[in-house]
């Protein structure tokens, strides 16, 4: 009888550690959902770029040509947006400046010309009145990516020009529709969503919450002394941070991890260093100046308030135009993932 009982516990284990094995199995195997969500502008879709070169093959060169069109029109519309606010400001261009404003303004071409690439060019790096309006862009409307756009302007405006890597992660593409990509990491399936960020796409957002693993929400740290696209008035690091209170009380959000991008460093890094505008204009008890860290760790404890003491919350300060510092991010939420849905089947 003993023995028996012996043998019947060693069976009950092994077929028990089959079983839990086989259930891993299947947790792992089953696609884990995870939602972008955030403003727009923060740097979202960046991200989703980011993911679709590190993990699947569907940016290859034919698809990273399609963003051509995007990408001139991305060059074109800030030289535009620059000279409109260099004149607003009546700061005075050299005549040969001048010159080339005109070209580029008649310009109506959707493919740029190695001509009109060489005048921009031009603007760009010689007219002293157009970086003195770049360096004031906080009081209008700017994509972040421009400046990276113009620097490279002569190469992308080349007759054989073929989009890198970069020039797609940096292109500016309004998300208008939710897009999604799936691919396999460590054994472990993935579907990642990006939804639009414009208010009048957030709407939508409840159509898609629905078995969601994680959450991602990226804010534009940089966007402090910014207003929104949508409302003048309204800064635009308030307003996500509104978007953010918003959705972690969803009821259905109770038990999702939300992981929390704070986007754009390096700008970000880049303004506190020259001192561009004062956190404190909008938050009136932060009082760590323009330095960087402090101002990080304030905006980290910012968001925490806004959440019960217990919601699972985890913080990642990113640049999503780097790619290592995404994928870096990315092996920290995919391991996030794997252990809530394994506590979800009660298994850990």
């Amino acid at each position: 009888k003993k023995m028996g009982l012996v043998c019947s516990t060693k069976e009950e284990t092994k077929l028990n550690r089959k079983i839990t094995r086989s259930l891993i199995r299947m947790s792992l195997t089953t696609p884990q959902k995870i939602i972008l969500l955030g403003t727009g502008c923060a740097g979202k879709s960046a991200i989703f770029k980011q993911l679709l070169f590190i993990y699947s093959n569907q940016l290859d060169q034919s698809a990273r040509s399609s963003y051509k069109l995007a990408i001139h029109a991305n060059i074109l519309e800030g030289i535009k947006i620059l000279l409109i606010e260099t004149e607003k400001r009546k700061l005075v261009l050299s005549d040969k400046g001048k010159k080339s404003a005109i070209l580029v303004n008649n310009f109506k071409k959707e493919i740029l010309t190695p001509e009109i690439g060489k005048r921009i060019h031009e603007l760009w790096t010689q007219e002293p009145s157009i970086m003195n309006t770049f360096i004031n862009r906080s009081s209008f409307i700017l994509g972040d990516g421009v400046s990276y756009m113009l620097d490279n302007v002569q190469r992308i405006s080349k007759s054989n020009y073929i989009p890198s890597e970069e020039d797609v992660v940096r292109a500016r593409v309004q998300t208008s529709s939710v897009v999604e990509i799936r691919f396999k990491v460590s054994g472990t399936n993935f579907v990642i969503v990006d939804v639009a960020g414009q208010r009048g796409e957030r709407r939508k957002w409840i159509d898609h919450f629905d078995d969601v693993q994680a959450v991602l929400y990226v804010t534009a740290i940089s966007e402090y002394d910014q207003q929104t696209q949508e409302e003048p008035t309204k800064n635009s690091l308030i307003e996500s941070i509104e978007l953010f209170a918003s959705i972690s009380r969803l009821p259905i959000f109770t038990s999702t991890p939300i992981l929390i991008f704070l986007n754009k460093k390096d700008i970000f890094e880049e303004k506190m260093k020259n001192r561009v505008g004062n956190l404190s204009d909008i938050f009136p008890d932060y009082h760590g100046g323009h330095n960087a860290r402090l101002a990080i760790d304030y905006l980290i404890n910012l968001f925490r308030r806004l959440c019960d003491p217990d919601k699972e919350l985890y913080f990642h300060v990113t640049c999503a135009t780097n790619k290592d510092n995404i994928q870096f991010v990315f092996e920290v939420v995919k391991e996030v993932v794997i252990r809530k849905n394994l506590e979800n089947c009660h298994l850990i």
